[in-house]
């Protein structure tokens, strides 16, 4: 009888036990202006990294984990797209207007190498693609420290998109 009664509270709950309640974020790039005497138009960056919206930390191991409770706004080729059209198109600059495509193959915060890793390929116009690598340092691997890194590397990009 002894045992029933143990078991009881178990079998009443279908064995489910929960956990507290934690909020989930969502983040976006900031970037500053970029001061250059043309117009660009982005199009387009393919997201062909592993990276989804949820937050991509990579091990020593080469495993990815993904954060459950912190999220980009966007997936990382629209979330990157977007802020280089809001970084290049400075309202006051009337140039004449190029138009940029590319694609992601990193995008994820890299704890081995303590940086966030930002890589791909990118084409103004219909010049050929330019390869980029950038790799800006994280102290930590909070997710505040996260997006001030990502948002470094995009402006980065865009500061080499401008050249």
């Amino acid at each position: 009888m002894k045992k029933w009664f143990f078991l009881l509270p178990l079998l009443l709950t279908g064995g489910c036990f929960f956990t507290a309640y934690q909020p989930t974020f969502d983040y976006d790039l900031v970037l500053a202006p970029v001061k250059t005497d043309q117009l660009y138009q982005v199009n387009e960056f393919r997201n062909e990294s592993s990276s989804g919206n949820r937050f991509r930390l990579l091990n020593a191991d080469g495993l990815a984990e993904g954060d459950p409770y912190h999220s980009w706004v966007l997936s990382p080729g629209e979330l990157v797209a977007r802020s280089l059209n809001l970084a290049l198109n400075d309202p006051g600059n009337n140039g004449k207007r190029a138009t940029v495509d590319g694609r992601l193959i990193a995008f994820e915060a890299d704890k081995n190498a303590k940086v966030f890793r930002l890589s791909g390929f990118y084409r103004k116009d219909k010049a050929p693609e330019v390869f980029f690598d950038i790799r800006e340092p994280l102290s930590d691997f909070k997710p505040e420290s996260i997006v001030r890194a990502a948002s470094l590397a995009v402006g980065q990009l865009a500061d080499r998109i401008a050249q």
